[in-house]
């Protein structure tokens, strides 16, 4: 799928199996490629909050530290998943 970030860039995201991914790794953000992916076998929260998390790196690569990134996308995994709104299908 294509989306904008950051300066209005367009990114390519590919959710991808275990297997695709480096070991440990549950997603990943490619600043040269402009592409995010993100394993699909992943519980909702820890799935919605890696996507939030590589879309934060795509925004700002340079601007957001690590820790910040880590800290806002779990918070706001959490509260989309509480809200009742935000909803995210079993994958794998």
């Amino acid at each position: 799928m294509k989306i904008n970030l950051g300066n209005n860039e367009l990114w390519t995201v590919n959710f991808v199996s275990k297997s695709k991914m480096p070991a440990k790794t549950w997603g990943d953000c490619n600043n040269k490629t402009k592409t995010i992916r993100v394993r699909t076998d992943l519980c909702a929260v820890n799935f919605l909050d890696t996507f939030i998390h590589e879309m934060l790196h795509a925004s700002n690569y340079v601007c957001f530290s690590e820790e910040f990134v880590e800290q806002t996308a779990t918070q706001m995994a959490k509260a989309l998943l509480k809200s009742g709104l935000v909803v995210v299908p079993p994958q794998d």
